[in-house]
């Protein structure tokens, strides 16, 4: 598992990303297959105050949860750092605890999750959005192995992506 996961850090690491849309959800697809969850999404802030579901891996399409792709949840940044801190990682292992935050359980509620691990995706102090890996059937204790991947990997991507965004619009403006 864990040459595994190195070669996914890897791949992501050195890719020449031109089309985002599509190293996102082979990014997802991949990392949610190899860690056996029942869904993988990735999160983007967006200028107008939601995180957008934009990217997802559903294990199995028939397990009765709507699919959230495109899905998005009203959040107000300067709101959300109050009661959660979105450049550190937050491990739920149990989604109906009472003490979660607004966004943790709006999200739970939004994916069907019964365990949750969400990583942010940050560059250069910024925000991008976050990663989120669930478990939808039954309760999960994530271990430290597993954090540090998502710490890894949602490092690369956010770089992928905003190099991606630049590089986009970079070309929009010269044609």
């Amino acid at each position: 598992m864990y040459e595994a996961r190195e070669a996914i850090l890897s791949r992501v690491a050195s890719a020449a990303v031109i089309d985002l849309d599509h190293f996102l959800q082979a990014t997802v697809t991949e990392v949610g297959k190899m860690m056996g969850v029942d869904r993988c999404d990735i999160m983007i802030f967006s200028r107008g105050g939601e995180l957008r579901i934009t990217h997802e891996f559903r294990a199995d399409n028939g397990d009765g949860q709507p699919p959230s792709f495109l899905e998005t949840i009203p959040v107000d940044i300067n709101r959300l750092q109050d009661g959660f801190d979105i450049f550190n990682t937050h491990v739920i292992e149990d989604t109906s605890a009472e003490h979660l935050p607004e966004v943790i359980r709006t999200v739970a509620e939004a994916v069907g999750a019964k365990s949750s691990l969400l990583v942010p995706m940050v560059f250069q102090y910024e925000p991008v959005g976050i990663i989120g890996l669930h478990h939808c059937r039954q309760r999960y204790h994530w271990i430290e192995d597993e954090r540090n991947f998502v710490r890894s990997l949602a490092q690369q991507i956010a770089i992928g992506y905003r190099y991606t965004k630049i590089y986009t619009e970079r070309s929009r403006r010269r044609e």
